[in-house]
């Protein structure tokens, strides 16, 4: 018996080309004649497929599996850069219906883990903060909502889901940056006057005293203002000098809530880690950083 012409006609069948009382008489005919039944030249009562149809026929059997197949990849390639691209900034509410809940795990933990290693990097202060593209890149990725509090240009965001800073639970986030012409870049604005310093500010539960161990424990080092060896003291007219104090970029510890606008409703129990540092602090401390 000529089972690969037995299953051509099962797939006809399937496809809907034959009916189920189609198939039986040709079954039936290939199973009297233990021969071949050409799918080409099937008898359909008293109409017979043209050629040409005959053709396209075949030709569409052959190519749906392969069609199916590259439909098949296509998704799953999509579903796979958006749960586990690495460079790719991944939005964990856009996720394909294929995407199954431990991707979806995964792919959120991972996005939490990368944003956490950038907000400490960024409060870290090896080098002006960017509190504008910081922020900007979390709001798309669906991880904060717009704030109720702010002013004077500087807002301060409110986590969607759960967010940790070194292990702690992070209240608020916050800050404000300058674009190329020294005017707000988005999402902050700029009220009248003298412009915010450049600077990104994270509100989290917990002391200063357990921040300040945290940050000494990742060799994160604080701000501090040290006197400047480039200028002279300063002597006033009771003859006491003073030597003027230089700035020295780094974390930020202050116990409370956000201090730089006037807040409606400060949080208790908190401590603010800010980074606040333009280019011309690094230029200005770059000496006392080389040599300490």
């Amino acid at each position: 018996m000529d089972f690969e012409a037995l299953e051509r006609l099962g797939r006809l069948r399937d496809t809907g080309i034959l009916s189920e009382e189609e198939f039986a008489v040709q079954k039936q005919r290939l199973l009297e004649s233990r021969g071949a039944v050409d799918p080409m030249s099937i008898d359909r009562g008293d109409e017979r497929t043209p050629v040409g149809h005959r053709k396209l026929l075949l030709i569409g059997l052959l190519a749906a599996p392969l069609l199916a197949l590259g439909l098949w990849g296509l998704t799953s390639r999509t579903v796979q850069d958006n749960v586990s691209d690495e460079g790719a900034q991944v939005d964990p509410t856009a996720t394909s219906p294929e995407t199954t809940n431990g991707k979806e795990t995964t792919a959120q933990s991972g996005l939490a883990e990368r944003t956490e290693a950038a907000l400490i990097d960024q409060l870290s202060c090896r080098r002006p903060p960017q509190a504008g593209l910081a922020i900007t890149t979390m709001l798309r990725n669906g991880l904060l909502r717009k704030p109720s509090e702010g002013g004077d240009g500087i807002l301060l965001f409110v986590p969607v889901k759960p967010m940790t800073l070194m292990g702690f639970p992070i209240a608020r986030i916050g800050g404000w940056q300058p674009d190329p012409n020294g005017d707000a870049m988005p999402p902050f604005g700029r009220g009248p006057g003298t412009a915010p310093p450049n600077h990104i500010a994270v509100v989290v539960k917990a002391s200063p005293e357990q921040v300040e161990r945290e940050l000494a424990r990742r060799q994160i080092r604080e701000a501090a203002w040290v006197p400047d060896p480039n200028q002279a003291p300063s002597v006033s007219s009771d003859g006491t000098a003073t030597r003027p104090q230089l700035s020295i970029p780094g974390a930020a510890v202050e116990k409370g809530d956000y201090d730089g606008v006037g807040l409606t409703s400060p949080l208790r129990g908190v401590t603010t880690i800010e980074c606040s540092a333009s280019e011309y602090d690094f230029e200005q401390a770059g000496q006392f950083l080389k040599t300490n």
